[in-house]
C-alpha cells in the first residue's frame, strides 16, 4: 500500500509536469513562428521598396518583360543609365547594375513578373519569401509611366 502511495503521487506530479511542458515547447514553437513571420514581413517589404523605386522610374519600354500574360522569373531593364536586372540567387534577391550587385533581401524563395497586353501599364509582381518551414507571399501591381 505504501508503493501505491508513491505511485499515486508521483503520477499526480508528474503528468501534470510533461502537460506543461509539451504545452510550453507548443507556445515556444508559435513565438518563434511568429519572430520568422516579422522577418519574412520586412524582406518582403525591403524587396517591393527596391522593385517599385526602380521600376517607377523608368519608362515602360525599358522593362523588358513581354507582354503576353506569362510569368517571369527575372526583371530586366535596359535603359541607358537605368539598366538594372533583378535575380533570385541562393535565397537571396540581388540586383545587378552596371557591373556591380546588390543584395537587396533575404530569405527569397520566388520572383515573378508579368506584363499583360490588356493593360500595357501594369506589372504584376509576386515575391515568395520562406524560412524554416514559413513562407509568406507578396502581390504587387506597378503601373509604369510612358
Amino acid at each position: 500500500m505504501n508503493k501505491q502511495k508513491y505511485y499515486l503521487i508521483y503520477a499526480c506530479i508528474f503528468i501534470p509536469l510533461m502537460v506543461f511542458m509539451g504545452w510550453l515547447l507548443l507556445r515556444i514553437s508559435k513565438i518563434q513562428q511568429a519572430e520568422e513571420k516579422i522577418v519574412l514581413s520586412r524582406e518582403i517589404q525591403q524587396a517591393q521598396r527596391h522593385l517599385m523605386v526602380d521600376l517607377l522610374s523608368v519608362p515602360q519600354k525599358a522593362i523588358r518583360v513581354p507582354a503576353d500574360g506569362k510569368w517571369y522569373d527575372e526583371i530586366s531593364v535596359a535603359g541607358g543609365q537605368q539598366a538594372f536586372d533583378y535575380v533570385i540567387k541562393e535565397d537571396h534577391l540581388w540586383r545587378f547594375s552596371q557591373g556591380q550587385s546588390t543584395m537587396v533581401a533575404y530569405h527569397m524563395e520566388d520572383l515573378r513578373i508579368r506584363h499583360q497586353s490588356s493593360s500595357p501599364d501594369i506589372f504584376e509582381i509576386q515575391i515568395e519569401a520562406a524560412t524554416n518551414g514559413v513562407e509568406m507571399y507578396s502581390y504587387l501591381k506597378i503601373r509604369a509611366h510612358q
